[in-house]
């Protein structure tokens, strides 16, 4: 295999498993599915007969900047080092990504223009997303390859296509695989949304209370208005055993259908150092000496916990009963205290801000945010792990990511 087989064209769908991930590449007449090694002995490119089952395929950052630059771009030339294993890939807007696969790690670069800006993203600099004066811009494709000197870049005769095959690969996973029913997500999912529509069942019972005050009522109008409420609430009743009736029936289907495979492999990292996502200084109200750091948003307080440490002193100390936790749905995120006690009075901007700074405190790149959240009172810490509680009441909230969310708590106080 040589560069030249490597498929041109649109890449239209981009997913991973935890050892390659696979671009889907139309050329006008066919998709071809090329696969680019993660790492470790997944080095170099290979040709797949598909994109990965839906089983195995995972999500983590490298796959989110890839699907955010690369995904919908069409590839129109790849470009094999002369010295080392390096492979560049143009895109059509004019950027281009470099792989560098040393010994068992991954590198790349990514060169784009933002504004009319040139920058230069490396993937073991990311905190620096280099401005290029005009002057350093890159005057061949070429020079991009130079970058990696500084990673070890030397004279390396292998190839840069994998010995490995796709179709055995995937068989490799398929016998390492094993079965599950329902996910322990989608159990999560049914058990609230069961929970909550038996609560609202209770309280529209209550519709049963007005109709007796309605018969017992002395006046046409105390009558008219009991039986009004009477008749709402009963509407609701039906309504939300209806909607308990259809939940209750998903869940069986969905119990029902054939397991899937489950596949627990590791993911191979590239080298893609942690972004530097702490605020920077000026825009934190107060810094304490308990790993927590507080801003402002108008007269209410909030506090993020920078450590495990922090997060426990965040619950333990920092904050009031009534006060409002936040914390990432099914992740492993920051812990963030609202104080404020009623949570009608966090508007939907609000929300969004605190899921940002939730989002980048934990170092992560979704661009929807999953938050769970609940009073202090209903935390309770667990004994012998730090930074970890337990949930009752729990609520849960789905928030955009907002890039400006750091000048907004400045700008609030």
């Amino acid at each position: 295999m040589n560069e030249e087989v490597l498929p041109l064209g649109q890449i239209q769908k981009i997913y991973s498993t935890a050892h390659w991930v696979s671009l889907g590449i139309f050329d006008g007449t066919k998709r071809q599915y090329l696969y680019l090694g993660r790492g470790a002995s997944y080095e170099g490119m290979a040709l797949g007969p598909s994109f990965p089952p839906a089983a195995m395929r995972v999500k983590d950052r490298f796959l989110e900047y890839l699907r955010a630059h690369v995904e919908d771009k069409r590839a129109v030339a790849w470009i094999k080092d002369d010295l080392d294993r390096i492979l560049l890939l143009k895109l059509s807007n004019e950027s281009c990504f470099a792989f560098f696969w040393r010994g068992p790690q991954l590198y790349f670069l990514h060169y784009y223009t933002k504004e009319g800006q040139k920058k230069l993203f490396r993937s073991w600099r990311s905190s620096e997303k280099s401005d290029l004066e005009s002057w350093q811009e890159i005057k061949n494709d070429k020079e991009l390859f130079l970058y990696f000197d500084e990673v070890g870049r030397s004279e390396h005769s292998g190839s840069i296509f994998s010995k490995r095959k796709i179709e055995k690969y995937f068989e490799e996973q398929k016998d390492k695989s094993s079965e599950t029913g329902l996910s322990s997500s989608r159990k999560k999912f049914f058990l609230r949304k069961i929970e909550r529509i038996e609560n609202d069942l209770k309280k529209v019972k209550k519709w049963e209370e007005f109709r007796d005050k309605a018969e017992a009522a002395l006046t046409y109008d105390e009558r008219n208005t009991f039986y009004e409420k009477s008749k709402k609430l009963r509407q609701a009743q039906i309504l939300l055993q209806g909607r308990l009736s259809d939940t209750l029936k998903e869940k069986t289907q969905e119990e029902l259908k054939p397991k899937r495979a489950a596949y627990d492999d590791k993911v191979v990292n590239p080298i893609f150092e942690k972004q530097d996502t702490k605020p920077v200084e000026a825009n934190i109200k107060q810094k304490t000496t308990h790993d927590i750091d507080i801003f402002s948003w108008g007269n209410v307080k909030i506090a993020v916990g920078i450590s495990s440490s922090g997060n426990d002193y965040l619950r333990r100390e920092w904050a009031h009963k009534e006060d409002w936790w936040f914390h990432m749905e099914g992740e492993r995120s920051a812990h963030v205290v609202v104080k404020i006690k009623n949570i009608s009075e966090i508007s939907d901007e609000l929300y969004e801000l605190i899921g940002s700074m939730v989002r980048d405190y934990s170092q992560v790149s979704f661009e929807e945010i999953p938050l769970i959240f609940a009073q202090v009172k209903n935390l309770k810490g667990i004994k012998g792990s730090k930074g970890s509680v337990t949930i009752s009441r729990p609520r849960y909230r789905r928030v955009p990511y907002r890039k400006d969310w750091k000048a907004k708590f400045y700008t609030a106080s």
